[in-house]
C-alpha cells in the first residue's frame, strides 16, 4: 500500500496519477489523522492555485498543508456543497478572503466561518440533478471538442509534411477572389 499525496486536484477530481507518494509504514506511524482524509470528505486546494475541490473517493490517501479537508456532517448533501463550492458564487466567496502578497492562501479559518446556501434536501437533490445533467453534457462536448482538435492535428501534419496531397481541384479559394 502507498499513500498518495493529492498534488493536482482538476476538474472535481483527484489526479493519482501526479500524485507523490509515502510508504505505508510513514503513513501508518508518522501521519496524524489531520493527514488522513476519510471518504466523502472535501477537499480543497488553499495554496497557489487555490479553491479546486475534489470528494475523497479512497481511503489510502494523505494530503498535505496546502490542500483543505471539509468533513460534512453526516446529513449534509455533499453533491450539493460540492457544485456550490465549485460554482462561480462559492469560488468568489472562498477567494474573497485569499490573503497572502507572493502566494495567495485560503485561511482554514475563513473558510471555516464561510456561511453556505443550503435548500431544504429535496430542492437540493433537484438543483443537483440539473446541474449535474448540464456538467455531464458539456464534459462530453469537450471531450468531442478535444478528439477534433486531435484529429485536425493529424490532418495538418499530414498535409503539411506532404503524407496526404492536396488536388489542383480542391485548392483553397482565397475569400477575396470569391467576391470580386
Amino acid at each position: 500500500m502507498r499513500c498518495s499525496y493529492p498534488v493536482d486536484i482538476a476538474n472535481g477530481k483527484i489526479c493519482y496519477e501526479q500524485a507523490r507518494h509515502t510508504s505505508e509504514k510513514a503513513y501508518k506511524n508518522d501521519l496524524t489523522q489531520k493527514s488522513k482524509p476519510n471518504l466523502g470528505d472535501i477537499l480543497i486546494t488553499k495554496d497557489g492555485t487555490l479553491g479546486r475541490i475534489a470528494v475523497v473517493d479512497r481511503t489510502d490517501i494523505c494530503i498535505n498543508q496546502s490542500v483543505a479537508c471539509l468533513r460534512p456532517l453526516p446529513d449534509t448533501d455533499i453533491k450539493f456543497l460540492v457544485h456550490y463550492l465549485s460554482s462561480e458564487q462559492g469560488q468568489e466567496r472562498m477567494l474573497a478572503d485569499a490573503g497572502g502578497s507572493t502566494i495567495k492562501h485560503i485561511y482554514i479559518t475563513k473558510l471555516a466561518e464561510m456561511e453556505v446556501p443550503i435548500p431544504p434536501r429535496e430542492e437540493a437533490r433537484k438543483i443537483f440533478t440539473i446541474l449535474d445533467f448540464h456538467n455531464t453534457r458539456i464534459r462530453t462536448e469537450e471531450a468531442y471538442r478535444d478528439k477534433l482538435k486531435l484529429q485536425k492535428q493529424g490532418l495538418m501534419h499530414d498535409l503539411l509534411t506532404g503524407k496526404v496531397r492536396v488536388k489542383e481541384a480542391d485548392k483553397f479559394t482565397p475569400a477575396s477572389d470569391k467576391f470580386s
